[in-house]
């Protein structure tokens, strides 16, 4: 038996293909990162070792091969073993020993390919390792910020939607447009300010909305709804330094748009108009845009000249089946190119960095697609849900 310990959290495990049997040629490369100073991380040229659970010895170009790994004391060989090829099989992940994960990311300018870390993806306690530490900090940083960077480095177009602002109080009871914001008050106006210091093109939005039922759009009297809902939201954007807002309700007490078209549409207007925001965004989801409801297309298409973008959420909570195959992402992608409601020039790819949202879309999935919709300009970039406040 030849066994590799695995001792050192800059080497990382991916899939790859190479033993002389054609048959049996699924192994695990294992390759020693480095740390950039901007962040994303550069392999080593030379791979450092393989593993495979019937294989020993050396390659032809005398690298080693290992039927044995060791992690934290604990073996993992035969058939969990295979089983760790299987599940790294298809991915673009790179996972070191305690369970950070790294994704190569295709920049759209050739100096941004890089390895970029991903967060609390990969759990060890499957294969009978129970006794890993938290990551250390120099290779995870628990603020939103450091994702979105990485992020912003392979993608023309950066949203950052913190959500929810919602016309319902701490009590649940229905304000008529007086919108209360939600998300995790540890956000400051000065991290935002911070960060779009140093990433420019990154675009900070507002979600108003939810996607729970519980808070659904409601309008008592339109016209005090406008008013409540422009001035609320004007000094909540002031406030924090937003540029945009982004639409994203996900339920109504009414079948009938109209009220919704109107409403918003004003809303958004007025706000544009006084110079408040620079932008907007509208984000279907499908149980308002079904043919007998037409919210979002009947908005979009009432005020084209307002929404820049049309926000498509991976991680839409009526996706009930989660969905592991990019290739599967990316084809829905080029469908909803082709949509006449919406055109491709604003479709923009949304998707969460919050952990509880991957049952819906594993990260590693939007992670290995949207380089490639981005680079074949399917979509013009992406719109990252990076804090919320969900309510059941």
């Amino acid at each position: 038996m030849a066994r590799f310990i695995l001792n050192n959290d800059y080497h990382l495990l991916s899939f790859t293909y190479c033993t002389d049997d054609p048959n049996d040629q699924l192994s695990i490369s294992v390759t020693e990162m480095y740390p950039n100073s901007n962040g994303p991380f550069r392999p080593h040229r030379w791979t450092t070792a393989y593993l495979h659970p019937r294989k020993t010895g050396n390659d032809r170009f005398g690298t080693k091969f290992y039927n044995e790994l060791e992690i934290y004391g604990v073996a993992i060989c035969g058939e969990k073993l295979q089983q760790l090829i299987e599940d790294l099989k298809g991915t673009t992940l790179n996972v070191n020993r305690q369970g950070l994960c790294f994704s190569f990311l295709f920049g759209y300018r050739d100096r941004d390919s890089a390895y970029y870390p991903v967060h609390g993806l990969f759990n060890w306690r499957k294969y009978g390792v129970s006794n890993v530490p938290y990551p250390p900090t120099e290779l995870c940083n628990d603020s939103f910020e450091k994702p979105l960077q990485n992020l912003s480095a392979v993608s023309r177009e950066t949203h950052v939607v913190l959500a929810f602002a919602r016309d319902y109080d701490d009590w649940d009871n229905h304000t008529n447009g007086i919108f209360i914001v939600f998300f995790n008050q540890n956000v400051t106006p000065l991290m935002i300010t911070n960060f779009k210091r140093d990433w420019p093109t990154t675009k900070f939005f507002l979600c108003i909305g939810d996607r729970s039922k519980r808070y659904p759009f409601h309008v008592t009297d339109k016209h005090t709804w406008i008013i409540n809902a422009s001035t609320s939201l004007k000094s909540i954007i002031q406030d924090y330094g937003f540029d945009g807002i982004d639409v994203y309700y996900t339920s109504s007490n009414s079948t009938n748009a109209d009220d919704f078209i109107y409403t918003i549409g004003m809303v958004i207007d007025t706000l544009k108009t006084q110079k408040i925001i620079t932008t907007a965004s509208i984000a279907p989801c499908s149980f308002m845009d079904r043919p007998d409801c037409n919210f979002y297309a009947g908005l979009y298409n009432r005020n084209p000249k307002i929404f820049e973008f049309v926000v498509f959420q991976t991680h839409d909570d009526d996706n009930d089946i989660p969905m592991n195959d990019a290739q599967q992402l990316i084809n829905i992608f080029n469908k909803l190119a082709s949509d006449d409601n919406f055109p491709k020039e604003k479709l923009v790819a949304g998707h969460s960095i919050l952990p509880e949202d991957w049952d819906t879309l594993p990260y590693p999935v939007i992670l290995t697609a949207l380089p490639q919709l981005i680079k074949s300009g399917v979509v013009q970039g992406t719109s990252v849900w990076a804090l919320t406040d969900d309510q059941p």
